[in-house]
C-alpha cells in the first residue's frame, strides 16, 4: 500500500534569521511514517540575504525530504508565491508554512487525525490555535485564538468569514481536492484578494468543510518583519472598533471583495444556505443605492451577530456602505 503524501509548502523571502529553526521543527515531526510521507517544498521569492544558501544546505543534507521549486522565477509576492507552490506540487495534503515559526512535534499527527475522518472528494481545510512567541521563538503562554470568534467551532463557517478573518496560514492545511480546485485562479484575481490563507479558507467554507483544532500547535514568532503577525483586535467591542474606523472600513471592504471573487469561481457548486448568502452578497455589491443595500443585507442580520443582530447589522452596513466598493474592484473575475 502506497503512503499518503504530505507536502509542506513554504514561501521564503530574506528569512536567514529564522528558517533553520523552522525547518528543524518540521523535520522533527512525530507521525506515522508507515502511513504518511512528508516532503518540504520551498519556493524562494527573491531573497538577497543568505536564505538561499541555507536552503541549499538543507536540501543537500535531506535530499529525499527537502526540495526547492520554481528556482528561476521572479519575485511574485507572498500571495501568488503560495498559489504557485500549490500548482507545482502534487500531494494528498498541503500544510502551509511560514519561514519563521516553530512547529510543535505533534502538529502533523493532530491534523492528520482530523483529515482521516473526512471524504477525499470534498474540499477540506483545517486550522489550529497558535502560541504567541517572542522573536526568539519562545512561547509567551498566550494563545492567538482562545476567547475569539476564530477560536470557536462553527457548523457553517461561511457567514462568519463574511465579517471576520479566522484562519492564520501558518496553522492551516488543505486536502488535494481543495488544491486542484484552486488551479484555475488567475493572478489578476489574486492581486485583488487580501491574503492566500484567508481566500483559501473562504473557498473551503463556501464549497466544502472547514474545521478548527482547539489546541495551539505552533509557536507563532512575532518580530519586526512579520508580514501579518498576531492581532487581538477581534476581541474589541463595537465602540473600540469605531475608534479605528479607517482600518475596519478597509477590512470590511476587502472581506466583501474576497467573498464576491470567490463566489464566481465555482458558483454552480454552492448549495443550501450558502447559496442564499452568496446571492445576497452579489446583489449587495452590484447595488449602488446605499439604502437599498441595507435592505438587501437585512435578511442576513442573524448571521452577523447572534448576541445583537440589529446592532451588528447597522454597524456592518454602515462600514460597508462607506467603503466605496466599486465595480472596477471586481472586473476580470467573471
Amino acid at each position: 500500500m502506497s503512503k499518503l503524501k504530505i507536502a509542506v509548502v513554504m514561501s521564503t523571502y530574506n528569512g536567514e534569521k529564522y528558517i533553520k529553526s523552522q525547518l528543524e521543527s518540521i523535520l522533527n515531526q512525530k507521525f506515522n511514517h508507515d502511513e504518511f510521507e512528508l516532503h518540504i517544498y520551498i519556493r524562494d521569492d527573491g531573497s538577497d540575504d543568505s536564505t538561499l544558501k541555507i536552503i541549499s544546505e538543507y536540501e543537500s543534507k535531506y535530499p529525499l525530504i527537502i526540495s526547492q521549486v520554481d528556482k528561476i522565477s521572479s519575485n511574485l509576492g507572498v500571495k501568488i508565491s503560495f498559489f504557485r507552490l500549490i500548482k507545482l506540487v502534487k500531494a494528498d495534503y498541503y500544510f502551509f508554512s511560514d519561514q519563521d515559526d516553530i512547529w510543535l512535534p505533534n502538529k502533523v499527527s493532530k491534523f492528520m487525525i482530523t483529515f482521516g475522518n473526512e471524504r477525499s472528494d470534498l474540499p477540506i481545510g483545517i486550522y489550529s490555535d497558535l502560541w504567541i512567541a517572542d522573536k526568539n521563538g519562545v512561547s509567551e503562554n498566550k494563545t492567538m485564538k482562545k476567547g475569539t470568534v476564530a477560536g470557536k467551532r462553527h457548523e457553517n463557517y461561511l457567514p462568519t468569514l463574511l465579517t471576520r478573518y479566522l484562519v492564520t496560514g501558518a496553522s492551516f492545511a488543505i486536502n488535494n481536492c481543495t488544491a486542484i480546485s484552486l488551479y484555475d485562479i488567475h493572478n489578476e484575481t489574486l492581486d485583488k484578494v487580501r491574503m492566500h490563507d484567508s481566500f483559501i479558507a473562504l473557498f473551503v467554507a463556501m464549497y466544502g468543510k472547514l474545521y478548527y483544532i482547539d489546541e495551539p500547535l505552533i509557536n507563532y514568532r512575532q518580530h519586526e518583519n512579520n508580514v501579518v503577525g498576531a492581532s487581538f483586535k477581534s476581541r474589541a467591542n463595537v465602540f473600540s472598533k469605531l475608534i479605528q474606523i479607517k482600518k475596519v472600513k478597509k477590512d470590511k471592504k476587502q472581506q466583501v471583495i474576497d467573498f464576491y471573487l470567490m463566489s464566481n469561481l465555482h458558483s454552480d457548486q454552492i448549495l443550501g444556505e450558502n447559496k442564499q448568502l452568496v446571492t445576497t452578497m452579489k446583489n449587495y455589491v452590484l447595488q449602488r443605492n446605499p439604502f437599498v443595500r441595507i435592505k438587501i443585507l437585512f435578511p442576513i442580520r442573524r448571521v452577523l451577530s447572534a448576541k445583537n443582530p440589529i446592532l451588528s447589522l447597522i454597524f456592518y452596513a454602515f462600514i460597508i456602505n462607506f467603503s466605496q466598493i466599486e465595480v472596477k474592484d471586481l472586473k476580470n473575475v467573471e
